[in-house]
């Protein structure tokens, strides 16, 4: 009787938190538990990797950013099990359409940690050894292999989340929590330190882990688009790592939904209209003035200029050096300091050439910028 109604509970939530999932007529009729369970856990994960991302940019907003990756951590682990569910479900003729994002409650990130640990992660060995239970007989293996991967991803994550939440509220700061997580792509194992040989939970090799740092949909997304060049992509993060470490962040920002349908966003966004974060938003809602920068920058000819641009390189090279310069070094060196305006330039600069010294073309579009101020 217990392990129906956590099964019929599991139901419930499942259509609480989105997803709609359609069995075809091909549907595997050999399989119906197992696809019953498969769409609990796939809706529970999609629930709770938007959840664990949107404490994340709370963490971040706090200033608490080991908390802030190691909620980026879970969100990426838990994509992992949500990818890995539908693709099961995929196969068994059941096809998954994802709702509209549902409104997520965010606290402060110490109660969020508490949420998480008490609530999200408390009896989990119970309910997945009870859901396993329940699929044994139909004897799907891949499904039962992937239920408990996220079984034991769940079982890493209240290790790390206890050891968090323990040095937060600890008033003395005597505890330590890690500020880096990776996670196997695979099985979502998630670890503070790289296994030496194998993944723990899948036996994958070590090379499946990558990082997963609060920047990760980001990169994602832009390692996705085909439409940039590696030149472009890597501009688009150092201006992306710009936004997120050095610009006020607005709660309030609203993006025209025309610019989804634009050529300027096939070519420089991020994929399709999803639970954009704050610093994507801005990035979102900068493409326009990032892509004329970026042309305006590379259209620049150190072999073609003219007489005004020759002119100020000359007086610039009298001034600091014959270069190429740290203009940010040598200004301060002269002047003692820099103005805001001077600093948002620089920053730019070295966003889009990706390097602190400046040649003839970083110069020239120092200038240039400084003249649109």
């Amino acid at each position: 009787m217990r392990k129906n109604a956590f099964i019929i509970s599991c139901m419930f939530l499942a259509l609480a938190w989105g997803g709609k999932v359609i069995a075809s007529a091909e549907a595997d009729s050999r399989f119906p538990e197992t696809a019953a369970i498969l769409q609990i856990l796939y809706a529970d994960q999609l629930s709770a990797s938007r959840t664990h991302w949107a404490y994340a940019q709370k963490a971040h907003a706090e200033n608490h950013f080991d908390i802030e990756c190691l909620f980026s951590a879970l969100a990426a682990s838990e994509s992992v099990h949500v990818d890995n569910f539908q693709k099961l479900l995929s196969d068994l003729g059941v096809e998954v359409e994802d709702d509209p994002e549902s409104e997520i409650s965010v606290s402060s990130t110490k109660f969020n940690l508490k949420i998480t640990l008490n609530i999200d992660l408390a009896g989990i060995d119970q309910k997945y050894l009870l859901l396993i239970e329940k699929i044994k007989p139909e004897g799907h293996e891949s499904a039962i292999g992937n239920i408990t991967y996220a079984w034991q991803a769940a079982q890493q994550y209240r290790e790390l989340v206890n050891q968090a939440y323990s040095a937060l509220k600890s008033f003395l700061g005597l505890g330590k929590s890690p500020d880096e997580f990776f996670v196997c792509w695979i099985c979502g194992s998630t670890v503070a330190d790289i296994p030496r040989e194998q993944c723990p939970i899948c036996k994958g090799p070590i090379s499946n882990y990558e990082e997963a740092t609060p920047k990760w949909r980001f990169y994602d997304a832009i390692n996705d688009n085909e439409l940039l060049t590696d030149e472009e992509k890597a501009c688009a993060k150092r201006i992306f790592d710009l936004i997120y470490y050095h610009q006020e962040k607005d709660s309030d920002i609203a993006i025209d939904r025309n610019i989804f349908d634009s050529d300027l966003y096939k070519k420089w966004g991020l994929g399709p209209k999803r639970e954009f974060s704050i610093e994507e938003q801005i990035y979102i809602m900068g493409l326009l003035d990032m892509a004329a920068m970026w042309e305006e920058y590379n259209s620049i000819n150190p072999d073609d200029l003219d007489e005004s641009q020759k002119q100020y390189l000359e007086e610039m090279r009298e001034k600091y050096g014959p270069g190429p310069l740290n203009l940010r070094e040598e200004i301060r060196k002269k002047e003692g300091k820099l103005s805001e305006a001077q600093e948002a330039v620089l920053d730019l600069i070295e966003a889009l050439c990706g390097h602190e010294e400046f040649g003839d073309v970083e110069l020239i579009f120092f200038a240039a910028r400084q003249a649109k101020q």
